[in-house]
Formats: C-alpha cells, structure tokens, sequence
C-alpha cells in the first residue's frame, strides 16, 4: 500500500469517492459563482486597454461595428479583432479562475 506523507493511505469505496467528487465541485461552483463577474471584468478591462485603436475608437464609443461610418478594410480589422477579443477573453478569464481555484485548493485530485 502507498503513503501519504509517512502515513498509511486510506482506500476510500466508490461511494466515498463521488461523494467526495460532489461536494468538492459544490465548492468549485460557489467559488466560481462568487468571482466569475469580477474576473470577466478584470479580464475585458485588460484585454480592452490593449485593442487596436480603431477598435477602441468605433466599438467603444458606439457599442458595434453597424454605428460606425467604416471602410471596408476598417471593418474587416475590428471583425478580426472582435473575433480575436473573445477568444482572448475566454481564455483569459478561463486562466483566472483555474489560478483562483488553485489559490483555493480546489484543483481536483482524483484519490
């Protein structure tokens, strides 16, 4: 049998094991519940501040690409961006809440 840290490792049942699974992802959900908003927002405000100006020209000022009197060149770029921005924001603020549920100790570690 295998140690934990000098102690002898306990063999918990399969019943054990998915109520130890559930309530550890309880936790997970109410700590992304309870920082999802303001890791999106840090995320969009950081992601934002490093757009293109013509982006942050058009988009931010009239909320969308349809508002703006655009070249076609002009909107081609802030569609690449658009697209571009979500996938950064996704990534990025996956990235947060996975550092976030390290920081708490909720990474899952099967047993």
């Amino acid at each position: 049998a295998g140690t934990d840290h000098g102690r002898p490792r306990r063999v918990i049942s399969e019943e054990e094991e998915i109520d130890r699974r559930c309530l550890f992802e309880k936790k997970q959900v109410t700590l992304v519940e309870r920082y999802q908003s303001e890791i999106e927002a840090e995320c969009v405000k950081e992601v934002d501040d490093d757009a293109p100006d013509l982006w942050r020209r058009h988009v931010m000022k009239y909320g969308d690409l349809e508002a703006c009197n655009l070249t076609l060149e002009e909107r081609n770029k802030l569609e690449a961006f658009t697209q571009k921005r979500q996938e950064i924001l996704r990534r990025r603020v996956r990235e947060e809440i996975e550092a976030k549920l390290e920081e708490h100790d909720l990474v899952f570690q099967p047993s």
